[in-house]
């Protein structure tokens, strides 16, 4: 499987990443990607983009020195409901929207509460990924959440970084495996994500790819390996 777009990347204006918009998009192009995604932190995060940001951003070309990407955001989960901290009419001007729970900003409950959320931003119809999701500090209820991505038409991430051993998310792929054996049962798509915070890590997918390739999923279904079958879903 030959991955060839990558939307879960961060630049320098998340405060705790390294690299410029510019240098995400050279190191894409230099290793055959076909269009990248910027999606920065919202600004429950304390590092996260001012809302000015995200609407000075939607007035840059879709193509920098000869690479496509799309404008995009990581927003923040921020209640049990699955509300998020950019407003409605900013998640409808990007190019699309990545929702993730990060546990400076969510509170973390049992499952079905935190399972409850992530279910409630899917439900949002700006949303079209849900990010990370296999972090250890924040269970889940793996079937629930597949059956309404197949409803809402909601991607669900493969993180890579989530599956390197030692970052503070990991939980040995467990979560992961269970989100790829249920997407496999019941033909839900994924999209795999390097969540890069420097340059060189935009593409690297080699954890996700392992797992992916052990779970036997159909490659119909991860669809960095096809651009206007991404686009149509969004």
């Amino acid at each position: 499987m030959q991955f060839i777009l990558d939307m879960h990347c961060h630049t320098l204006a998340s405060s705790h990443a390294q690299s410029t918009l510019e240098e995400n998009l050279v190191r894409a192009k230099e290793i055959g990607l076909k269009l990248v995604g910027i999606s920065e932190h919202g600004p429950a995060m304390p590092d996260g983009c001012p809302l000015y940001h995200f609407k000075n951003m939607l007035k840059l070309p879709h193509t920098i020195n000869g690479m496509p990407w799309l404008k995009g955001v990581e927003a923040n989960i921020i209640n049990k409901r699955g509300g998020l901290d950019i407003p409605a009419n900013l998640l409808n001007a990007l190019d699309y929207v990545i929702a993730s729970i990060h546990t400076g900003v969510f509170n973390p409950g049992n499952a079905e509460a935190n399972t409850n959320a992530i279910i409630g931003a899917m439900e949002n119809p700006h949303v079209n990924i849900i990010g990370h999701l296999g972090d250890h500090n924040v269970p889940i209820n793996v079937e629930p959440i597949v059956a309404a991505a197949k409803t809402t038409k909601t991607l669900i991430e493969i993180n890579n970084s989530s599956l390197i051993p030692g970052t503070r998310r990991y939980d040995g792929g467990i979560t992961i495996k269970e989100i790829l054996a249920h997407c496999k049962k019941h033909n839900v798509a994924v999209i795999v994500g390097s969540d890069a915070h420097k340059a060189r890590d935009v593409g690297r997918f080699k954890h996700a790819k392992a797992l992916i390739k052990k779970s036997g999923i159909d490659s119909t279904l991860i669809v960095n390996t096809d651009i206007h079958h991404f686009i149509n879903l969004l």
